[in-house]
């Protein structure tokens, strides 16, 4: 396609943060449902709080080269409570580091300590991360709650509970000292970095929510780029490239093995948690452990190669995936020389790396997870092409069955920079002037065709028992299936038709 042809939607680039309340939402045609009851909501990112328009005036992202993803909360809420009209609510959600954010803005008399945008994140040098909560909006209900409650959350923060009326921050989940820091080399200030999922997995059943923490050292973080950078050297070869790759990775859990050795220098650990929740004691957690293997006396912990997005739960088990949504640095540091278009190219090239073309994932026994233990050991399994959302099936008496959506060559941690240009016109951009400007910052869409996958896994030994895939050349491109949080009015077990 070329620049000619484009018509990029300018509105899917466009938002704004003015917060409504109770607004009747107009009927261009047609009827509301007589039967049409309850509310809706619906959450995404409205850019950050250094670019405040006028009120009723639109926020565009920021020229930064970040993604659309990083961005200050807006739940919206539509309700459908009265006859014939549907009305719309909606609040930024104002975390304390949104408060810290508004208070260091250019201009400012704290302007010094100020937040940058930057790729996945925000941060302040001298106040940490902010923690965006902008993904999605999920119900829970504990025992002895007499109403639904509700979190917002998102990949680098810890939950927080807002309230389903008002929709005003009430709480985060849990105290910082219940969840553990992503290290980050002469990290201060008082915003931490916890990662996590953004789809937690509530089981409704027992009314518990499961969710994640979990951190990468610097060696994993790096360690793609070795890898993808030395094979890439070689490439002419295909049998010494497959061996080189292998003798990396080799070598690479070796050094992640020494991380505890190597965290005083601040290169960090791997860990990941298992994290429980009633709806009001403190956080339990488990550190989730691989079997003993080779013979070895110890075990080692589970090491996250890309990301965990998403976690499932079934009657017995709790289901973790390495998602394929990649984090590392590119998706960190996306324009460290603005202007110079040149040497950005160099650096993308350089730092970026390729998603993983397989998806691990552990299956943690819920009977394993006791007051008396702080491990609990998963059983790996490894399921050709990648996977960034899925659902589990209740009933696992069959063994544990997945439900998945294939995203190859479909990564939504990469987003057009403005230093890019179009294949058929590959001279530089025009700042501004340029219509590939519009789409600086946006989600990318798959580059080959997807696929719907089913797996049937036993939970004893991680074989696959069933598998089936399916793709058609006109429904399977950039397949999603709905990350719901749990098994809310959902059956047993989900039927293929």
């Amino acid at each position: 396609m070329t620049a000619a042809k484009t018509r990029f939607p300018e509105a899917a680039m466009i938002a704004t943060r003015q917060e409504l309340t109770d607004e009747v939402l107009p009927l261009l045609e047609g009827s509301i449902p007589e039967d049409l009851n309850g509310h809706w909501l619906a959450m995404g990112p409205v850019g950050s709080v250094a670019m405040l328009p006028m009120p009723g005036e639109p926020s565009y992202p920021s020229s930064s080269g970040s993604s659309l993803f990083n961005g200050d909360a807006m739940v919206h809420r539509f309700d459908c409570d009265r006859p014939g009209e549907v009305r719309l609510t909606t609040r930024i959600i104002k975390t304390p580091c949104y408060y810290a954010d508004r208070a260091t803005t250019p201009g400012t008399r704290h302007s010094d300590w100020k937040f940058i945008s930057s790729g996945l994140v925000r941060f302040s040098f001298l106040l940490g991360f902010r923690n965006e909560v902008n993904t999605a909006a999920i119900p829970v209900k504990f025992a002895g709650d007499d109403r639904w409650r509700l979190l917002a959350t998102w990949d680098s923060g810890r939950p927080y509970e807002m309230d389903p009326m008002s929709l005003e921050v009430k709480t985060p989940v849990g105290a910082n000292t219940e969840w553990r820091e992503q290290t980050i080399p002469l990290r201060i200030g008082p915003f931490k970095l916890h990662i996590t999922a953004t789809h937690h997995a509530y089981d409704d059943h027992t009314q518990e929510l499961y969710t994640i923490n979990f951190g990468k050292s610097i060696l994993t973080m790096m360690a793609p780029l070795l890898i993808h950078g030395i094979t890439a050297l070689i490439s002419w070869t295909i049998l010494l490239k497959h061996v080189v790759r292998l003798a990396f990775r080799i070598i690479i859990k070796i050094l992640q093995a020494i991380s505890l050795l190597l965290s005083p220098l601040g290169l960090g650990q791997d860990f990941v948690y298992l994290l429980r929740w009633d709806g009001k004691s403190r956080l339990q957690r488990w550190q989730v452990m691989l079997p003993r293997t080779l013979g070895l006396p110890i075990r080692r912990p589970v090491q996250i190669e890309q990301s965990m997005h998403q976690v499932g739960v079934s009657r017995q088990y709790v289901v973790l995936m390495d998602t394929a949504f990649k984090l590392g640095p590119e998706q960190l540091i996306p324009n460290p020389l603005p202007g110079n278009t040149d040497t950005e190219r160099v650096l993308r090239q350089v730092l970026n790396f390729p998603q993983l073309p397989y998806t691990n994932l552990y299956l943690v026994k819920r009977a394993d997870l006791t007051p008396d233990r702080k491990t609990v050991v998963a059983q790996q399994v490894t399921i050709p092409m990648e996977i960034a959302h899925f659902r589990v099936d209740y009933d696992d008496s069959e063994g544990v069955v997945l439900h998945v959506s294939h995203n190859n060559a479909w990564d939504p941690a990469e987003w057009p920079q403005a230093y890019d240009s179009y294949v058929e016109n590959p001279k530089p951009p025009q700042p501004v002037t340029d219509p590939i400007q519009r789409f600086v910052g946006m989600t990318v869409s798959t580059t080959d065709l997807n696929y719907l996958g089913r797996y049937v896994i036993n939970p004893d030994n991680g074989k696959l028992l069933k598998h089936d895939v399916v793709s058609d050349p006109t429904c399977t491109w950039a397949p999603a299936i709905y990350a719901d949080v749990g098994n809310i009015g959902v059956p047993e077990h989900y039927e293929h038709k």
